[in-house]
């Protein structure tokens, strides 16, 4: 089938997506084998960014509900998370869970969470280069992409459910103090 990359979560500017349509007009996939897909609401402030970036094989599936994700998320071969700032989201853990291993920032909590080269890769922030090279590995590598996925799944069923997130926040926030 077609190689599928995702993006998940809100389209805003703070989510470093510039970089990520930078990034996809470097890679070297003949259209036809590339599918690109969003989800997750479009702000205002990105909708001409999209339009002046979008190509056929985009495909924006908007806000889905929580219990329908892992039914879209299965169906890609590689996340891609490239915010200019982010916290510990949920967003990563659940595209690992869901055995899809995923291109993040490093100023996301992606660092905390994905194992380099193993369950995806950490590239630096504003760096549509390195977006596309990654992507473009796993394209290549077939064989590498197929182990990432399955040890992509298996890195997050310690630890990763929405209470285990709950108490870090919570954690996390008591150190604020």
């Amino acid at each position: 089938g077609k190689f599928r990359v995702l993006y998940l979560g809100g389209l805003t500017v703070q989510k470093g997506l510039k970089y990520f349509f930078e990034a996809i007009k470097k890679l070297e996939i003949p259209a036809d084998d590339l599918e690109i897909w969003f989800v997750g609401s479009i702000s205002d402030e990105l909708k001409a960014e999209i339009e002046r970036y979008k190509q056929p094989n985009w495909e924006f599936w908007g806000h889905i509900p929580q219990h329908e994700l892992p039914e879209k998320i299965t169906r890609c071969d590689v996340g891609v998370f490239p915010s200019l700032q982010d916290g510990f989201g949920m967003v990563i853990p659940q595209m690992l869970g869901c055995g899809v291993p995923v291109i993040a920032s490093t100023n996301t909590g992606g660092m905390d969470i994905i194992r380099e080269g193993e369950t995806g890769f950490i590239v630096p922030v504003r760096s549509p280069e390195a977006i596309a090279e990654k992507i473009m590995f796993l394209y290549q590598n077939p064989d590498i992409l197929t182990k990432m996925k399955s040890q992509s799944a298996v890195s997050v069923q310690n630890g990763f459910t929405w209470d285990d997130y709950g108490e870090r926040y919570v954690s996390f926030l008591k150190n604020l103090a």
